[in-house]
């Protein structure tokens, strides 16, 4: 089952065990912007070093969170990471793979936490995660 859902209408979760973390593209345009978001509702620990690196390395950890299941919501997708697009790298793919690497991590660890990435559903969108080799569902 893939990790990525584009769905056209974001459902609403009340859970105390699932805990949703919600990035907002509009102002998650720059990596550090995005990196200071994804510390502070995951909960990083202090030496959290605010590069893809570090990043790849948290994500597949979180063995500070108690939660049974984490969902990522991206909103506003166009503009997330855009001021990193004149870069050489992709770095929009990138952390979108490094979700997507992290979430399979976490299917195959017994004390893993479940990640699922929700991202709100816009024109060009199945074919940019078609591009990054991300596979994904439709809700």
């Amino acid at each position: 089952m893939p990790n990525f859902i584009i769905a056209s209408k974001i459902p609403e979760y009340n859970s105390d065990e699932i805990l949703v973390v919600e990035i907002d593209g509009s102002k998650c345009k720059t990596l550090n912007k995005f990196y200071a978001i994804i510390e502070k509702e995951l909960l990083f620990p202090d030496y959290f070093a605010h590069n893809l690196d570090s990043f790849d390395e948290m994500i597949n950890d979180l063995t500070w969170l108690e939660p049974e299941a984490i969902i990522i919501i991206i909103r506003n997708f166009e503009h997330f990471l855009e001021k990193e697009e004149a870069d050489e790298e992709d770095n929009k793919g990138l952390v979108l793979s490094l979700l997507d690497q992290a979430a399979d991590e976490q299917k195959q660890g017994k004390d893993g936490t479940p990640i699922k990435i929700i991202i709100e559903n816009e024109e060009n969108l199945a074919d940019y995660l078609d591009e990054n080799g991300i596979e994904f569902m439709k809700n």
